[in-house]
C-alpha cells in the first residue's frame, strides 16, 4: 500500500487573534521561562502569522514548491487558487507569513457524508514549507490554525493521506495528533489510451 490514512479527533486549543485576521504563533516567543538556563542563550524566534490564500501568494506557492520538490507547476496552482476562492471554505487555504513574507501553505477541504463517513469531516490535501524556513513551527502552526478552524465550524475529525515513503510526514502528522486510520486505501493502474 503506498500511502497510510490518518485522521485526528482530538479538539485543538484555541488561538488569539491579531490584528487584521491573522492568527499569532503561540510557540516560543510566548512561552519562555528566563529562569530556565536552556532557555538563557536561546535566541527568540518570530512571529508567524496565518491568514487565507490570496490571489497574490501565487508566485510564492509555485517558488515553495519549486524549492521543495524541483518542480514548478503554475498551472496546477492557478487552478488550486481559482478552485479555493470558487467553492472551498477559505479557512481550508491557507498561508504562513514570516518576515514579511510567504514562507508555507496548507490547502484542504470540507466535505459531508464522503467514503460512508458520518458527518462533516475536514482533509488535508497539501503542506509545504519554505526549505530555509523548516523547523521553526510553521507547519505545525499551520496544522493548528486549520484544526482550530475545522472545529469552530462543527467538524471534530481531520484525515489526511500520507505515502509510506514519506517517514518524516507520518512521524510530523503523528507528533501533530493524527493516528492511522481504519480506512483503506486502494488504486488502480489505468492504461493510457491508445
Amino acid at each position: 500500500m503506498p500511502g497510510a490514512f490518518f485522521f485526528f479527533r482530538r479538539p485543538p486549543r484555541r488561538l488569539p487573534q491579531a490584528p487584521f485576521g491573522c492568527s499569532i504563533s503561540l510557540f516560543e516567543p510566548f512561552f519562555r521561562d528566563p529562569r530556565d538556563p536552556k532557555e538563557k542563550d536561546k535566541p527568540m524566534s518570530k512571529p508567524i502569522y496565518i491568514r487565507d490564500v490570496s490571489k497574490d501568494d501565487l508566485s510564492a506557492l509555485v517558488n515553495i514548491e519549486d524549492r521543495t520538490t524541483g518542480v514548478s507547476r503554475l498551472d496546477y496552482w492557478k487552478k488550486r487558487m481559482e478552485l479555493s476562492e470558487a467553492i472551498r471554505p477559505h479557512w481550508t487555504s491557507l498561508v504562513a507569513e514570516m518576515d514579511n513574507r510567504v514562507v508555507g501553505f496548507i490547502f484542504g477541504r470540507a466535505g459531508e457524508l464522503e467514503f460512508g463517513l458520518p458527518g462533516t469531516v475536514a482533509w488535508i490535501e497539501v503542506i509545504g514549507v519554505d526549505p530555509a524556513y523548516r523547523h521553526k513551527g510553521i507547519a505545525a502552526e499551520l496544522m493548528e490554525h486549520f484544526t482550530s478552524s475545522a472545529h469552530d465550524h462543527g467538524i471534530h475529525t481531520v484525515f489526511t493521506l500520507v505515502s509510506k515513503d514519506n517517514p518524516e510526514m507520518e512521524k510530523f502528522f503523528a507528533k501533530a495528533g493524527f493516528i492511522q486510520g481504519e480506512m483503506l486505501h486502494f488504486k488502480r493502474e489505468v492504461a493510457a489510451a491508445r
